[in-house]
């Protein structure tokens, strides 16, 4: 493979080792071989975006398509290699961690954690482990051995906890008290809940006792073929049995009002992983994605550019109203186009010390160009710029 694109091309220096390198890679992910991309640059010599140039130039030569990678498999390995050689750790609790590790690690990917990331910084979800199983370990040096940046394992690790704290703030009485500080302390409640959760079968949807009552009366007797006095005793039945349920709900919600008042109530056991759901197990992304875990996320991205989008459209609207409040009321519709502040533009595109104030500044800028909302939503500013502003000859 390496003599796909000749020697005389690269020659035997530094490029040349990493076509080395890229081919190497290659032939691992054809293999179905947990090899991160980091790992190969480090003994090749190079960064990872001369590595990943290379890996796609071989791939595009080849026309191969390599398979997804392994995320679940790089956290067996680097879990079994790097906490399970330890003499004080039992083979039944590496064994207990790596199914909790999976289970967390697809609820991430459920939750699209691992979406337009790079995945290996996701393997994180072992100091989670680690730590709910007392197990002494370091985010710094699982960051060495997988050889990437202690900041972005940092940012996954958080991830996990602001997620499973989403969980706990929906389904436990005591929820709106969880925080990331604390989740620890009520994570293994957590876990087993989603655990248990993930076991079990859709659930058809139950209708109210207001939905059952408004039904089609004529359509559904005339399928159903039932005397009226059966019906009677039918309705009267499932009227009782309503409201004893209802009684039921009532004293659970009571409850909850007495575990909520309790501000340190958490469970603290041992023994609540039960290691019997599938999604312990390797699983294709659709069986993940079917599971219920109790919490349905967007991709974090996705959501982090509709607060953005919605911020912007908040901003225009403010800059209209500064504008029409600035606006003179016997100025003519002609003279609008000299509105805008006589500065240079080259300062707009200054280092921004004030972010809000140079952005303000900005969308009032445009929406004097008659730039459309749309666009200036899309918070691509400087091209913009260069488009309405410098180009409009107005300084």
């Amino acid at each position: 493979m390496i003599k796909i694109i000749t020697e005389k091309e690269y020659g035997s220096g530094h490029w040349f080792n990493v076509l080395v390198g890229a081919c190497i890679y290659v032939v691992m992910r054809k293999a179905n071989k947990c090899l991160p991309l980091t790992s190969v640059c480090n003994c090749v010599g190079c960064d990872s975006y001369e590595l990943g140039r290379m890996v796609y130039r071989v791939i595009d030569h080849l026309d191969l398509r390599l398979p997804k990678f392994d995320i679940v498999g790089l956290f067996d390995r680097v879990i079994k290699e790097w906490v399970g050689c330890r003499s004080n750790i039992s083979k039944d609790k590496v064994g207990r961690m790596v199914k909790q590790g999976i289970f967390l690690l697809q609820c991430m990917i459920k939750w699209y954690v691992t979406t337009g990331w790079w995945p290996v910084p996701v393997v994180a979800v072992i100091v989670f482990v680690c730590e709910l199983n007392d197990v002494e370990v370091s985010l710094e040096d699982l960051a060495i051995q997988l050889n990437v940046a202690v900041g972005t394992c940092k940012l996954r690790y958080k991830e996990i906890l602001k997620r499973l704290v989403d969980v706990a703030r929906v389904h436990l009485p005591w929820g709106n008290a969880i925080y990331v500080k604390n989740i620890m302390k009520n994570a293994p409640i957590v876990i087993q809940y989603m655990e248990m959760k993930s076991m079990c079968k859709p659930a058809k949807q139950i209708k109210t006792l207001e939905e059952v009552t408004e039904f089609n009366q004529n359509e559904d007797l005339e399928r159903l073929n039932v005397s009226p006095e059966c019906l009677s005793t039918i309705y009267l039945k499932y009227l009782d049995e309503y409201f004893n349920v209802k009684t039921s709900i009532e004293r659970i919600d009571n409850k909850k009002r007495e575990w909520t008042s309790k501000s340190d109530f958490y469970v603290n056991t041992t023994d609540f992983w039960c290691g019997d759901s599938e999604l312990s197990k390797k699983l294709f992304l659709d069986k993940i994605l079917e599971k219920d875990v109790g919490l349905n996320a967007m991709p974090p991205s996705f959501v982090n550019g509709c607060l953005k989008t919605q911020r912007r459209k908040e901003k225009i609207d403010a800059a209209k109203k500064q504008i029409e409040k600035i606006r003179l009321p016997s100025m003519d519709a002609n003279e609008s186009g000299d509105l805008c502040v006589r500065l240079p533009v080259c300062s707009l595109k200054r280092k921004r010390q004030d972010t809000d104030y140079w952005e303000d500044f900005v969308i009032e800028t445009l929406l004097l160009h008659q730039v459309k909302e749309e666009e200036i939503e899309k918070g691509y500013y400087n091209t913009l710029l260069d488009l309405h502003v410098s180009n409009s000859g107005t300084l």
